[in-house]
């Protein structure tokens, strides 16, 4: 910004109250654009990237009053641009800002933008089905006409000067084209900025509007505005068109607009029972039962505002039923007294169903030999046979497919069934986890914990695995400055920029275990689940695992914590004997191999909360080719190189007595001259490439004389706690 927030404080300081010091700034705002003086500080992208400033469609006053509004809200853009809708371009052609953030509410604002998208096409709606790619040639007309004094300059500066100068020069032009298509700036994304905007704005006006927090605030952040302005005496008319558009907008009018591949029909909770329910169903009631709420014009305020209760949210396609039944035992171990939704797009079958109710209710007449090296630990009213030995389960399932339009019913394949969970169950707040995810503490646990109290949103990280990626994309389609302005959404910051998903980690977030509080994240929840629909954003990061937390950023919600531990490798440590160096000498770093990344607690830097991929050794043991693994040669020399040593081991339960958290610094290679790792995590071709390989200590002493090692963590778990563990993956195994 051209005038510092110190030198702000300072005027106001010296002129004394708000409308005095609001008087001076505005004075030197239109002293300062009289003059055409340029600060190439303040732009608003036009959606190629390159920062032109477009003053023909947001004058320059404008463009001050927005960054004179936001200066204290946004005290340091770290973003590098900044996209917005080019609804605004035709708000603030005809209405000076001033007059708009001076004259109008929250609602008012709200129908204003909603005015003019119907000025601009009264057939407008969003159709996430829209093919978002770029028309390559039309683009780099505009890319070069844009650019083409800059490019000629610098191609002018070349010593040998070509025979064909204009032919030259075009090829030029063409390769900074292409460089620009292949860096970050490759999606040309204002057409998801446009689509993004709108879905932001119209779930805080019309979704979560009846919030009384958000009623709150937004009534503070209006009433703050114009007081900044006070000096005006623009007012507001509106314009021919905005008053033919419609006189006043029912939002129950549009909904279908913004939300085009959704029916506005319940999905269908049947209880394990085999009662049905058509509406979300009471979770705080002993009977089987809807929840009894006020009907609403609007559907999604109306789910939002019916969801309650707290519980666990599993996909599941009828072959993983195995998985499951492992996991419903597991929970029943781990006195889980939270019900469980199973979302599916289509009924699972009844076979399917019979499994899953069996594992939840039947009564368990004996437990693992491991119980009797932990009964202690867990009391002695742990073993109940008189109510069925331990918990029973509460089972739910859940089909949504005549929730989803047919016209988008194959959208959301494999992954996508995640988002449609995180939407349709009927929690407040909710544990969405995947169906091979084992839970080493109960889930009440989680929601303890003192990071998800605070923020409403827990995640937890991957393993830090470095591969070149392009996530710049992610920058460009949140909330822009003028949406900070006129709506109170937040533009991304630090909190979120500085996570090393921006700077060079190909995965962030391992999504196996998401804690939401969703009627704190509902509008967060609803952008998540509109990003799986787009390949842009869909081929920059793998399945679901980003799309939680990116989601909510997209949607100016930075209010999350991400556990600070990245995933570590959980079993038994390699014997140092087994990875000598060259030399015959041991190495300094410790290797831990495993196909499972297990999640340490931020909170005391010790307890496992869970692990990804069951409890075997290896989860898909039971289609290796066994001679294969065997012929390797790489890792688990203390095994008879055999393939029948290799079928026991990687079917065998998982041990684990050690977790390391991989050593990682930064993105590059810490190479060395002492055959240390490099970087913390290394694959392997055991257990179809799950297997992976996680070391405490990177890097050594380089041939330039310097030490670029790096430590990790070695988590040593003591007796009690590894028998507890294999208490735990007994009962996940079905092992007696």
């Amino acid at each position: 910004m051209w005038l510092g927030n110190r030198h702000w404080k300072r005027l106001t300081l010296i002129f004394g109250g708000t409308l005095l010091s609001s008087f001076i700034l505005y004075a030197i705002f239109e002293w300062r654009y009289r003059l055409n003086f340029d600060d190439s500080s303040i732009y608003f992208d036009d959606g190629l990237g390159t920062n032109q400033k477009s003053v023909e469609k947001f004058d320059a006053g404008n463009k001050a009053t927005i960054q004179w509004l936001t200066r204290e809200t946004i005290e340091e853009d770290v973003r590098g641009s900044d996209l917005y809708s080019g609804i605004y371009d035709q708000i603030f052609t005809n209405h000076k800002v001033e007059s708009v953030i001076g004259n109008l509410n929250f609602e008012q604002r709200c129908q204003l933008y909603f005015k003019n998208l119907y000025v601009k096409d009264h057939n407008w709606f969003l159709d996430p089905n829209e093919s978002m790619t770029v028309q390559y040639k039309a683009e780099y007309r505009k890319f070069k006409q844009e650019n083409h004094a800059r490019f000629k300059k610098e191609f002018d500066k070349k010593k040998e000067k070509p025979e064909d100068y204009g032919r030259s020069l075009e090829a030029f032009i063409k390769s900074k084209y292409e460089e620009f298509k292949n860096n970050e700036d490759d999606e040309f994304p204002q057409r998801l900025v446009e689509y993004f905007t709108t879905l932001r704005i119209f779930n805080k006006c019309y979704v979560t509007n009846d919030d009384p927090n958000q009623i709150s605030r937004m009534k503070t952040f209006v009433e703050k505005q114009q007081k900044m302005i006070a000096f005006s005496t623009s007012s507001f008319q509106s314009t021919d068109a905005e008053k033919l558009s419609t006189s006043n907008i029912d939002p129950s009018s549009f909904e279908h607009r913004v939300y085009t591949w959704l029916t506005f029909e319940y999905p269908v909770y049947e209880h394990w029972t085999g009662v049905i329910i058509h509406d979300i169903p009471d979770m705080k009631s002993e009977i089987v039962r809807a929840v009894k709420t006020k009907r609403e014009a609007s559907f999604l305020k109306e789910f939002k505002n019916k969801i309650n209760g707290k519980g666990i949210v599993i996909t599941l396609p009828d072959t993983q039923v195995d998985n499951l039944v492992s996991l419903i035992r597991l929970l029943r171990a781990l006195q889980n007294k939270l019900p469980i939704q199973i979302v599916n797009f289509e009924s699972l079958s009844f076979e399917t169903k019979s499994k899953l109710v069996t594992a939840a209710r039947d009564d368990i007449d004996t437990l693992p030999s491991s119980y009797a090296n932990v009964s202690e630990q867990l009391g002695p009213d742990y073993f109940n046979q008189l109510k069925g030995g331990l918990p029973k389960q509460e089972i739910w399932f859940v089909s949504i497919n005549n929730a989803i339009h047919k016209n988008y019913r194959n959208s959301f394949k494999k992954f996508g069934n995640k988002f449609l969970a995180m939407m349709f169950n009927s929690f407040e707040e909710c544990m969405l986890i995947d169906a091979d995810t084992a839970m080493l503490k109960n889930p009440e646990y989680f929601f303890n914990m003192k990071s998800y109290k605070k923020t409403g949103a827990l995640l937890f990280r991957d393993r830090t695995i470095v591969t070149e990626n392009t996530h710049g994309l992610f920058k460009k389609i949140g909330p822009s400055i003028i949406d900070s302005a006129m709506f109170d959404i937040p533009i991304m910051t630090k909190y979120t920029l500085d996570r090393e998903f921006f700077h060079g980690l190909t995965h962030y977030i391992e999504s196996g275990l998401v804690l939401m509080n969703r009627k704190l994240h509902f509008s967060s929840a609803l952008v998540s689940g509109q990003t799986y629909f787009f390949v842009q954003i869909r081929d920059k990061v793998y399945g679901d695992k980003e799309l939680f937390w990116l989601g909510m950023v997209i949607n100016g919600d930075e209010n999350y914590h991400v556990n600070e531990i990245a995933a570590a490798a959980v079993g038994k440590l390699t014997n140092p004997q087994d990875r000598l160096r060259p030399d015959g000498s041991e190495h300094t770093s410790q290797e831990l191999c495993s196909a499972h990344p297990g999640h340490i607690s931020d909170e005391d830097g010790h307890t496992l909360l869970w692990v990804n991929s069951g409890f075997s050794v290896c989860i898909h043991s039971e289609i290796l080719d066994y001679e294969e693994q065997a012929n390797f040669g790489t890792h688990f020399k203390n095994l008879a190189q055999t393939a029948e040593a290799f079928r026991e081991f990687f079917t065998s339960p998982l041990i684990i007595e050690h977790a390391v958290v991989a050593a990682y610094s930064d993105p590059s290679h810490h190479r060395n001259i002492e055959d240390e790792p490099t970087r913390g995590w290394k694959i392997t071709k055991y257990c179809k490439g799950y297997m992976w390989c996680s070391f405490s200590s990177i890097g050594g002493e380089t041939k330039e004389g310097n030490n670029n090692s790096v430590q990790g963590k070695i988590v040593s778990f003591d007796e009690g706690e590894i028998a507890l563990f294999k208490y735990y993956v007994d009962t996940y195994l079905g092992i007696e």
